[in-house]
């Protein structure tokens, strides 16, 4: 069968859409959890990061992380806890959507900048 011409000034209509679930919350998990939580309070923060150029956030953490290795002290010791402030967050963050692979990796990271922070003081 062939489609019913229309009439050439005519757009079609608006497609009928699902509705489009939160953003901010985590599909799957419960609201209640911690994650999803944390993702809805500082989805601003998140959203905003999102729209920086993809090298300044890992551009940072490097920055930090060597600045405060070389710096030692009290110095080092502030940008340890800065990177791994910010690490900790984003694994909270995004924890219900990591696979298992990824949350020991990520946690491994968090802990060697915390030991490595430890040790340098």
């Amino acid at each position: 069968m062939a489609a019913k011409p229309r009439p050439r000034n005519q757009r079609p209509g608006p497609r009928p859409t699902a509705p489009r679930p939160d953003p901010r919350v985590r599909q799957n998990v419960p609201v209640e959890q911690v994650a999803n939580k944390v993702a809805t309070v500082t989805a601003p923060a998140l959203a905003w990061m999102g729209r920086l150029p993809k090298l300044v956030l890992p551009g940072f953490v490097a920055i930090g992380l060597v600045v405060g290795l070389i710096a030692g002290g009290v110095l080092g010791l502030v940008l340890l806890v800065l990177v791994a402030g910010l690490l900790g967050w984003l694994l909270a963050a995004f924890w219900p959507m990591l696979p298992t692979a990824g949350r020991l990796l990520r946690v491994a990271a968090l802990l060697a900048v915390v030991v490595v922070g430890v040790l340098n003081i």
